[in-house]
């Protein structure tokens, strides 16, 4: 498993539902040989269970998932929610977490050092980085708080396009390898919300005429060219294959509400699993996303989904 440029699943779950927030380095012709998927983060988050005897840990994995390492990190379980997201850029050099006490943490060195920090936003929910490792996009949980850094997470600057929208709620990010192109996506009330720059986040531009399909998770391709987001509401795949211009709706068919979804580097391998735990939970595509097919004996509540 690996997130391909832009990282892994940053969706928000259902009130108590604990959710695995994976995120994996991926390949791109940039990556050094052999990192294809090597470098992995899974985390729990739940809502605030102080009883629940849950050990809100974080593990890494260096060697493609054989093995994992606890890291010696901190979360406050009793905060909004435990490890809310976590990032990897393309060759596994740099890595971010986000931890719903409002710590941000950031490493430079393929996971063996972390450093903290606290980006202007509260509380804090979501953190995608590009492929690149140079921009990074955080968001507040349950609002519509952005802010970017352009300088691998040493400053921030508040992204005003989200500004007035004050009942918007960010689901998801993602960002193309170099970090020219963008998405992000949420609610605002029951209305579906997209936003996708092309110009590094210095602009965004809102996609219109958007069904009221609650978008869960977006992913945006190495070079940007394709982006997909998932539908919790109607069970499809909203994709782009023009950086972001126009969009097509497209069915799964036998899923029942969508939420992770993660694509490959170049977009035409794509995943995407229901937050439910039916007898089929992941569905698969070769072609872009424009058809899916069921992957048997895949029972499980799917938090978090990456693709080398």
């Amino acid at each position: 498993l690996a997130a391909a440029v832009a990282v892994m699943s940053a969706a928000v779950g259902p009130a108590g539902s604990p959710l695995a927030r994976l995120g994996a380095g991926s390949s791109d012709p940039a990556s050094p040989a052999g990192n294809e998927g090597r470098y992995q983060l899974a985390g729990l988050d739940v809502f605030p269970c102080s009883q629940c005897g849950v050990t809100f840990m974080v593990n890494l994995s260096t060697d493609s998932g054989a093995s994992w390492q606890t890291l010696p990190l901190s979360c406050d379980p009793n905060t909004a929610r435990a490890w809310m997201t976590s990032s990897i850029s393309s060759s596994g050099q740099y890595m971010a977490l986000a931890c719903g006490d409002g710590t941000f943490y950031y490493s430079s060195t393929f996971g063996a050092n972390w450093t903290p920090s606290n980006p202007p936003v509260s509380p804090l929910g979501y953190a995608a980085l590009s492929g690149s490792g140079q921009f990074v996009l955080v968001a507040g949980l349950f609002n519509n708080q952005v802010v970017l850094s352009s300088d691998f997470g040493v400053t921030w600057q508040t992204i005003q396009a989200f500004s007035g929208l004050g009942g918007m709620s960010i689901n998801s990010m993602s960002l193309s390898d170099s970090g020219q192109h963008m998405a992000v996506c949420g609610l605002n009330g029951q209305a579906s919300l997209l936003y996708v720059s092309s110009d590094f986040g210095t602009s965004w531009t809102a996609i219109g005429n958007l069904p009221n399909d609650g978008l869960y998770t977006v992913a945006v391709s190495a070079d940007g060219r394709v982006q997909a987001t998932s539908t919790t509401f109607t069970n499809g795949i909203l994709v782009s294959t023009d950086y972001g211009v126009t969009w097509t709706s497209n069915p799964v068919g036998g899923a029942t509400n969508l939420g992770a979804l993660a694509i490959s580097g170049t977009g035409q391998f794509q995943i995407t699993g229901t937050l439910q735990g039916t007898a089929v939970a992941l569905f698969r595509s070769d072609d872009y996303g424009q058809t899916w097919a069921a992957q048997p004996n895949t029972t499980c509540l799917v938090g978090g989904l990456g693709v080398s």
